[in-house]
Order: structure tokens, then C-alpha cells, then sequence
């Protein structure tokens, strides 16, 4: 019997940038059904948010880009807040949309780097391959801000999955970081884009 050949989708997601964006390429970005779900999880991030299938200069190695999403907490100029920091219940709701039409994540490939000593430049990406029915549809998203005081673990996911995990988790934490590990909300990463975040943390 001859295998199926594997299939790959990428997406780009470009928030270090005027206009923020997300990119697909691949087999499932000329799915109408695909681009339905992930167009409505995108609306979701910002206002105004757009399909574009018409690419500009700037988009032309892409299939398909979506204008003026947010899927991080942007440049955070003047702020103590963690530039490009992701959102990780958008995170989750762009994930959950492709689980749908079985792509699952398989890669997350970082490019870019240093462009000054100052600054750099990072388009992170996701490649999806297709699932077989092996996985679940509901995405668990975990950040890790150790660059930051206090140290920090951001977890989104299925609420009842989250509930069920944080004790255990907490746990596990204040076992390897110390009792000072808590499970807490506060004015940088709210119960707006996250559903637990551990503080205190050492990743």
C-alpha cells in the first residue's frame, strides 16, 4: 500500500510590525472551510482584522495573510511590560481552529536575530502536519518568562484541563523553584490572555 505522502502548513506571525500579520502557506490555506474558522479566531485578537489573498510586495511568499491581528503584547514601548510577549488565549483559539480541519503543530521555527546591539528582529512561525486522529483538538500553550522579575509560567488551554493541572503543577514548581512559587493574576498578564500563571518561577 503506498503511504500517503506528508503534508505541511506554515504559518508566520509578524507582530513586530506596523501592521501586525499572520501568514499560511501550504495545502490548507486555499481550504475556504480552514480559512473560515482561523479568520474567525484571528477576529477575536484585534480590531479590524482582515483576509488578504491579493499579496502585497511584502507578502508575496505567503498564500494567504490576515492584516491588523495581535497575538503578542506588541512593541510595549515606555512599559514594563514584556514586548512580543505571546497572548496565549489567542494563542490557543488560533490553534484549536486548524485541530479542527486536523492540522496539529509539529515545529515552531524562530527566525531573524540581532540587528543592532540594541535590537532584533524575530518572525516566529508554526508548522502543522496532518493529524491521523492521534491528538486531541484542544491545544495546552505554556510561556516560559524567566527573562523578567518575577519569573513567570503562562499556561492557556481548555479551562477544565488548567483547573485539574494547576495544583499538581504548582507543586512541581515550588518543589524546583521554592515555596515562593504562587499561582496568581497581576496587572502584566491577566486572566484576559492567560487561564493560570505561575509567579516566582526559574524555568
Amino acid at each position: 500500500e503506498k503511504a500517503e505522502p506528508f503534508q505541511t502548513l506554515i504559518m508566520g506571525i509578524k507582530d513586530q510590525n506596523l501592521t501586525g500579520k499572520v501568514y499560511l502557506s501550504g495545502p490548507g490555506a486555499s481550504d475556504e472551510k480552514l480559512r473560515e474558522s482561523l479568520g474567525q479566531a484571528l477576529a477575536k485578537t484585534g480590531s479590524g482584522v482582515r483576509l488578504s489573498t491579493s499579496m502585497d510586495e511584502y507578502d508575496a511568499m505567503w498564500d494567504v495573510a490576515w492584516h491588523n491581528t495581535k497575538m503578542t503584547s506588541g512593541l510595549q514601548a515606555f512599559s514594563f511590560t514584556k514586548p512580543y510577549f505571546p497572548r496565549g488565549k489567542a494563542m490557543v483559539q488560533v490553534l484549536d481552529s486548524l485541530a479542527q480541519h486536523s492540522w496539529v503543530p509539529t515545529a515552531g521555527p524562530n527566525f531573524g536575530g540581532p540587528i543592532s546591539d540594541k535590537a532584533s528582529a524575530d518572525w516566529p512561525c508554526i508548522i502543522f502536519g496532518k493529524d491521523d486522529g492521534r491528538y486531541t483538538p484542544n491545544a495546552l500553550f505554556m510561556a516560559v518568562k524567566d527573562q523578567n522579575v518575577p519569573g513567570k509560567l503562562c499556561v492557556a488551554g481548555p479551562p477544565d484541563e488548567v483547573a485539574k493541572l494547576k495544583d499538581p503543577l504548582l507543586q512541581a514548581l515550588q518543589r524546583k523553584c521554592g515555596a515562593s512559587v504562587t499561582c496568581d493574576f497581576d496587572e502584566y498578564d491577566t486572566n484576559q490572555d492567560w487561564d493560570a500563571v505561575f509567579q516566582n518561577t526559574s524555568v
